[in-house]
C-alpha cells in the first residue's frame, strides 16, 4: 500500500521514502544466482556490478536478469563464463548467453509430458508466459 492505492510492482522495484514521508521508485539490477569466485590476495574486499544484461527462463517464467561482474580491491576482476553457468545449473540457449534456461525447466517438461503426454510444447509456452506474468514480470519477447 503506498499513498493509499495498491500498486504492483516488478520484482526489480524497489521503494525509498524521504524524511518528508515521500515515496520514490527505483529500478535496481538483479543479477542471476551464482557462485562467486573469492579472490586470494590479502584484503580479498570484492564488489559485484552488473555485467551483461540475460534472458533466464525458468519454470516461473522469464526474468531479466544481468551477469555479475565481480571486481576486488587488489585489481582483479572476474567474469562469469560459460563453465561458470553450466555448474550452477544453466543451460545457454544462444552461443552469445543472452538467453539461459534453467535446468529445472527440462526436468519439469519431462515430468508433465509423461503425466500429461497430449500436453504441446505451444502449451508449456503458454504456461511460461503466464506464470512470468503472474509473478510480476513482463515479457516483451521470448526466444
Amino acid at each position: 500500500m503506498v499513498e493509499g492505492f495498491l500498486r504492483p510492482l516488478s520484482p526489480s522495484t524497489h521503494i525509498t521514502e524521504d524524511e518528508g514521508g515521500k515515496f520514490s521508485y527505483h529500478e535496481r539490477e538483479c543479477f542471476i544466482p551464482i557462485m562467486h569466485p573469492c579472490c586470494d590476495c590479502a584484503t580479498g574486499q570484492t564488489s559485484v556490478s552488473a555485467g551483461k544484461e540475460i534472458i533466464l527462463i525458468g519454470i516461473n517464467g522469464r526474468y531479466n536478469l544481468f551477469l555479475p561482474q565481480i571486481n576486488c580491491t587488489c585489481g582483479k576482476t572476474w567474469s562469469i563464463g560459460m563453465g561458470d553457468l553450466v555448474e550452477s545449473g544453466y543451460w545457454p540457449a544462444t552461443v552469445n548467453v543472452e538467453t539461459l534456461y534453467a535446468v529445472d525447466l527440462f526436468t519439469s517438461y519431462e515430468d508433465l509430458k509423461i503425466t500429461a503426454p497430449e500436453m504441446s510444447r505451444q502449451a508449456f509456452v503458454s504456461m511460461l508466459k503466464h506464470r512470468t506474468k503472474l509473478f510480476g514480470r513482463v515479457s516483451t519477447r521470448w526466444k
